[in-house]
């Protein structure tokens, strides 16, 4: 069936087909949009509002992952001829060792030491770190050479007290304690200076010094006991003959100690020693 142009069902599909056509108008405008067309200045948000909306970026891995941490020892002993000792140990006290493992004791050891370096004709450079807390019983820790300096640096993050012995003929003899380190220190050369960094010394007293031997205490022995009983705190033994001893903080420090059987410092450019 024919339908004229003008019948009045032409109209209405015409006016229905405009209808549909003119709704693309109310699309939204193109993210490309001219840059001709007026655009309305807008106020910049405040800082703080930027803070509280946007959210913080997540940082950016680093590029570099860090090195594998050191595995712990415990009763380790190492003993070197015409070589000198150098390394970083984390000694764990806690760590248990097959028995059958174990070097046995020297004749006048009562107490199986946590680390143990000897060397002959060679220098001693270590730094040690303590794993075990402040309730763990103190680690023993004993480096002794001939014809070579001792030089080590001992940290203990989480406060676990030590009993340190370092000796030395025809070398020099340095410490690095923590802060936190509360108890004696024994000295003896024979020929040869003792000395406490400045920053040590408001907190050493003195009781003796006689025939190259001298007997110290770092912090307060009244508040803390000591003598009252059976001392379990820190301790500090030194002993050298025709070499210096010096005391220090971890973190401070000077020029490296000399001494026969002496290389370069292994904390030469640790700390900026």
């Amino acid at each position: 069936m024919l339908i004229p142009p003008d019948s009045s069902k032409a109209q209405s599909d015409r006016a229905k087909s405009e209808t549909i056509r003119g709704s693309d108008d109310n699309e939204p405008p193109s993210y490309y949009a001219s840059t001709s067309e007026s655009v309305a200045p807008s106020t910049p948000p405040s800082e703080s509002s930027i803070t509280s909306s946007v959210p913080s970026p997540v940082p950016p891995k680093p590029e570099i992952p860090p090195d594998p941490e050191i595995p712990a020892v415990n009763h380790l002993v190492i003993e070197r001829t015409n070589n000198s000792i150098r390394g970083t140990w984390r000694v764990d006290t806690t760590k248990a060792i097959p028995q059958n493992m174990l070097p046995p004791l020297d004749g006048k050891e009562t107490v199986r030491p946590n680390l143990k370096l000897k060397s002959t004709n060679g220098a001693i450079n270590a730094k040690v770190e303590l794993v075990a807390d402040e309730k763990q019983s103190r680690a023993v820790i004993k480096a002794q050479t001939t014809n070579g300096s001792v030089e080590i640096q001992l940290t203990s993050p989480r406060g676990q007290k030590c009993y340190i012995e370092l000796s030395s003929t025809n070398g020099a003899v340095w410490a690095y304690i923590p802060r936190s380190f509360v108890g004696p220190i024994t000295t003896k050369n024979s020929s040869g200076s003792v000395k406490f960094a400045p920053a040590m010394t408001p907190n050493v007293v003195t009781f003796s010094e006689t025939s190259g031997e001298g007997s110290h205490f770092i912090g307060d022995y009244e508040a803390c006991g000591y003598g009252k009983g059976d001392w379990q705190g820190d301790e500090l033994h030194l002993k050298t003959t025709h070499g210096s001893i010096k005391i220090f903080y971890v973190g401070e420090g000077e020029a490296e100690p000399s001494g026969k059987g002496k290389g370069k410092g292994f904390w030469s450019g640790l700390f900026g020693l």
